[in-house]
């Protein structure tokens, strides 16, 4: 049989309507890096990698192709971004225009997992978002040369001490001391935007060792445990299930909820309330006096011998302060 002589009708797929494919993305389809673990990366970090990418400035793929595709009618873009606080793209709660925003580019990039990068559904139940730093911070150690990805992780004041090196983190260039904001006009690299010099670890390069003190690596480690839970999360969760039956099992294991504040080194326990969410630093006192990750704590039940050897947090830990609010 000469198979050129095949009428092209015989081959169905010719026939496939063309509502029956989904359209491609807008966008480059790049997957984040470290889904599912503590070192997720960020959202803006993931923007970042995006527009260098595509080989355009941030600002410029911003203005011409994601706020006029994700909100149409805002034609403002410049006030979009100035409007909000500099790390409302890190962790935003879903209904949040920082949420709408993430969502928005998971659709144009075909990506869906990039809608959960700013852990949207644990920002919920957790005021995690008073925690973060208004600029970007690094560990000069874990900083790559080639692929430039910043976790999540490195975002929340908490996390003074890399819990991988146990290093301090950067938070300025060791050659100008500048600072940069999770994302801003210009997209950058391991490369210090003003100067050029770089910001990961190489031979000569100054960057301090200080030993971490053990209630700064335990915090870390403990925000790290927390963010690998949240990025596992694919729906909301209720603080009432597991959070509040252990905070009141806490309570009648060392004397009462006075007691149990005065363990914690805060004045008095948030009130357990399904209509709020809970303090992001009482739950990370919380964890510090029991040594219990945050995660057990609103995962499943504790059991109750683990209450009864509490140890006393200091009442000032300075990464343990909200940011303040302007």
């Amino acid at each position: 049989m000469n198979v050129d002589h095949i009428p092209i009708e015989t081959f169905p797929f010719y026939e496939a309507p063309n509502d029956t494919l989904p359209p491609p993305p807008r966008l480059f389809s790049l997957d984040p890096f470290g889904l599912g673990t503590a070192f997720q990366e960020s959202f803006p970090s993931y923007l970042n990698r995006l527009c260098l990418a595509h080989g355009a400035p941030s600002m410029e793929l911003v203005r011409r192709e994601l706020v006029p595709r994700i909100f149409p009618g805002w034609h403002h873009w410049r006030r979009f971004l100035t409007q909000h606080r500099p790390s409302f793209l890190v962790v935003s709660h879903p209904s949040s225009r920082g949420g709408q925003f993430a969502r928005g580019l998971a659709g144009l990039t075909g990506v869906p997992a990039v809608a959960n990068l700013q852990q949207s559904f644990l920002a919920q139940g957790v005021t995690i978002a008073a925690h973060l730093r208004s600029h970007l911070a690094w560990c000069p150690h874990c900083l790559k040369k080639d692929t430039f990805s910043v976790p999540l992780l490195w975002a929340f004041r908490p996390v003074v001490y890399c819990p991988t090196h146990r290093v301090p983190l950067v938070d300025r260039c060791p050659t100008c001391k500048r600072r940069f904001p999770h994302w801003g006009q210009r997209s950058w690299d391991p490369g210090c935007c003003s100067c050029g010099q770089p910001l990961f670890r190489e031979p000569g390069k100054q960057f301090s060792d200080a030993p971490a003190n053990d209630w700064e690596v335990r915090a870390a480690s403990f925000v790290a445990d927390l963010l690998e839970w949240g990025a596992r999360l694919d729906g909301p969760f209720s603080i009432e299930h597991f959070l509040f039956p252990n905070i009141a099992a806490a309570a009648s294991a060392v004397g009462g909820p006075t007691a149990l504040a005065g363990f914690a080194g805060i004045a008095r326990l948030a009130p357990c309330s399904s209509k709020q969410p809970f303090p992001f630093s009482q739950l990370l006192r919380l964890s510090l006096v029991f040594n219990v990750s945050p995660s057990v704590w609103l995962a499943r039940s504790v059991h109750p011998s683990v209450f009864y050897q509490p140890v006393q947090v200091p009442a000032k830990l300075s990464f343990l302060s909200p940011v303040p609010t302007t």
